[in-house]
């Protein structure tokens, strides 16, 4: 019988998965080289969406300081010229024993030449963004707040629903810039906005990626909305 993969995967989250990587990873803190790897593993942990890179021990040139013992497994202080840098975890798992998680506080990490921002790329992860024509309303409480026939959906892996990215005119209320800003390593940083609906304001309801990284280039200024929170109808033509 058929399975629905979005469900298959769901249920691989309950144990520890990893998956080899041919980059070249490089890990600085300061003027310090902690990790110059070709070996190193992506690996999601139990529950977790998104992976961190394991490297093996003697790709880690500083000392690792046994801290304590948890269920999650050994963890250690990160020390580089007798200062603590980081933490570092090996997993209490047997397909990973020569491997530990590592986080350097306030690191660089490189790709080959290219920094990474944020957690890794999934490569098992991917965005589609397509254009669309069918109208799109959306409102709160009754009131119209976004109404477009040119918009476009994107759709990303492990999402059961496409996000709607729509062109700021066919917002039909005020949009405050907000301080918030988050990162995707798949579209790049977003600046949000809050909206004024009727006598109230939503928080952070709305956002947009200015110069989003090239897979998503297509969503560039346009404004997306938390339809969760929102009354969201797109017409089936």
């Amino acid at each position: 019988m058929a399975v629905e993969m979005r469900t298959e995967l769901a249920g691989l989250r309950k144990s520890a998965r990893c998956e080899p990587t041919p980059k070249r990873v490089r890990v600085r803190s300061g003027d310090a080289t902690i990790v110059d790897s070709t070996s190193a593993v992506l690996v999601w942990e139990p529950q977790q969406h998104v992976p961190s890179y394991a490297f093996p021990t003697g790709d880690i040139a500083a000392d690792l300081t046994p801290r304590t013992h948890t269920a999650r497994g050994i963890e250690f202080d990160v020390v580089v010229g007798g200062l603590r840098v980081g933490q570092a975890v090996r997993l209490a798992d047997p397909g990973l024993q020569e491997y530990v998680l590592l986080h350097v506080d306030d690191g660089r990490w490189y790709e080959e030449d290219d920094p990474i921002d944020g957690h890794p790329r999934d490569p098992f992860h991917r965005i589609d963004v397509r254009s669309c024509s069918r109208l799109l309303t959306i409102g709160c409480d009754g009131e119209r707040i976004a109404e477009s026939a040119d918009h476009r959906m994107l759709f990303e892996t492990g999402f059961p629903f496409a996000r709607f990215y729509l062109p700021v005119e066919h917002v039909l209320i005020e949009l405050v810039p907000s301080a918030t800003r988050t990162w995707c390593p798949y579209k790049g940083e977003a600046t949000y906005f809050d909206a004024h609906v009727g006598r109230g304001v939503l928080r952070d309801v709305a956002w947009s990626y200015p110069t989003p990284f090239d897979e998503s280039r297509a969503i560039t200024g346009l404004v997306a909305f938390y339809q969760e929170k929102l009354d969201v109808r797109l017409e089936r033509r």
